[in-house]
């Protein structure tokens, strides 16, 4: 057979080979792309409304998501309206597909918003908004696994004496299986006006962790931090600067129970003022778990979902709450409260909380006071030492810590050398107040 006319078959025979696997990964990639807007569709539903329309091909796919946000105050709707032509945000998403794998870019529509935001970007010819996200189809696990970065450009506006400016801000993202990574680093905010200065910076997001199998909008572990270097305000009438400041969460999955932790604090927070007498300086910090049913949590969010998307005012009506409630403490509860303290000047005020809750209904807690104490175990501290009621009068010469005198005569704190205590437990339907049991 005629060599050149071989090669030309095998080129053909490769072609046709490459056109097909290329089509259906387009394929995939498409399916899991309207996955993922339906599931936040679903998932937002009564807060936003979130859609796309669009065509697919073998080699690029080209959609437009529209993200409306509801409840909207209507005078900011018309404002909106008035200036960027509609109050939804579109977004641009171009697919381009390969063999096994697809990459999508997505900027903002052209729309007025984007002209707008082009005029008072540091660099006009850059994108306000760029995404790309990188699919690939492993033939091993069949799933389709997602990696991507996004960037904002740079803002910066002036006229007469108000000045505003934002760095540019960047951020990656990853999806496998269950798994997922965010990661978000925000430019540096700076205000200035007559009214006062603002600048912001040093702020990062992070968050790693495990989506739920039976819903990929729900996790079952997570860690999550966001950060803030700095931040400072001054005006008039006081200046404020932050320093370490962090948001914490976290969500880890045992068995049928689940733990979710909150937390936040700074290192230092300092306010001056002309009503201050010498600049504040404290620390404050906040970290507690709450102990409950993976199971029930999950049947709560959904029902609170569901009413987002059908009847919101609902939400409103503590009844009904009440009543969605029943299936979380009919599993029984647990709060820790591990620390929520203020430190100032070396010094600080600390309470601490570790409360269990056997399985109970609301009606039990509205209406069987006596019965309901029989399933509540807590044990709760509280500590005022001395050097920091001296530090308040310090700062404030009005105050005058024997206020907390009163507190001691009533029982509710103990006093002794290190300054005041305070101690509740909750245990087999006693209730005792600094060792002291309470008629009930």
């Amino acid at each position: 057979m005629n060599k050149v006319l071989v090669a030309g078959l095998v080129v053909a025979v490769g072609a046709a080979g490459y056109a097909g696997g290329v089509a259906w990964t387009a394929g995939k990639v498409d399916e899991a792309f309207a996955t993922q807007i339906d599931q936040l569709s679903d998932a937002y539903a009564g807060q936003a409304n979130i859609s796309y329309e669009g065509t697919s091909g073998a080699f690029s796919s080209d959609y437009q998501v529209s993200i409306e946000i509801n409840d909207l105050p209507e005078d900011m709707v018309e404002d909106l309206v008035a200036e960027f032509g509609t109050s939804s945000l579109l977004l641009d998403v171009n697919f381009k597909h390969g063999l096994f794998s697809s990459i999508s870019t997505s900027t903002l529509a052209d729309t007025p918003l984007r002209t707008k935001l082009k005029e008072i970007q540091a660099n006009a010819g850059e994108e306000f908004l760029s995404v790309e996200t990188r699919y690939s189809y492993d033939l091993g696990s069949e799933q389709v696994l997602i990696d991507g970065n996004l960037s904002l450009a740079a803002l910066s506006y002036s006229e007469d004496a108000d000045n505003f400016s934002l760095a540019a801000s960047e951020g990656t993202y990853s999806l496998t299986g269950e798994t997922f990574d965010i990661s978000l680093e925000i430019g540096e905010l700076k205000v200035d006006s007559d009214d006062g200065s603002l600048n912001l910076s040093g702020v990062s997001l992070t968050e790693t962790g495990t989506l739920y199998a039976d819903d990929p909008m729900m996790t079952t572990a997570f860690d999550m931090l966001i950060s803030a270097d700095t931040f400072s305000f001054q005006d008039a009438d006081r200046n404020m600067d932050i320093s370490g400041f962090k948001v914490t969460a976290d969500q880890k999955t045992e068995g049928d129970r689940t733990l979710i932790g909150v937390g936040y604090g700074a290192s230092e927070i300092q306010i001056q003022g002309p009503d201050i007498k010498e600049q504040v300086s404290f620390t404050p910090n906040m970290h507690l778990v709450l102990d409950v049913d993976f199971g029930a949590f999950y049947d709560l969010t959904k029902q609170i979902a569901e009413l987002q998307r059908t009847n919101p005012a609902q939400l409103e009506d503590p009844f009904v709450m009440m009543g969605m409630l029943g299936g979380l403490t009919g599993k029984g509860m647990g709060l820790e409260i591990d620390d929520l303290s203020i430190g100032l000047k070396g010094s600080k005020v600390q309470a601490t909380a570790d409360l269990d809750m056997q399985p109970f209904t609301m009606q039990e807690a509205m209406m069987q006071q006596q019965e309901m104490l029989q399933k509540v175990d807590l044990d709760a501290q509280l500590v005022i030492p001395t050097e920091l009621l001296e530090a308040i009068a310090t700062l404030d010469p009005e105050f005058d810590p024997s206020v907390l005198d009163v507190a001691v005569m009533q029982g509710m704190l103990v006093q002794d050398e290190q300054g005041y205590r305070g101690e509740l437990t909750v245990k087999d339907g006693q209730v005792v107040l600094n060792g002291t049991p309470l008629p009930l």
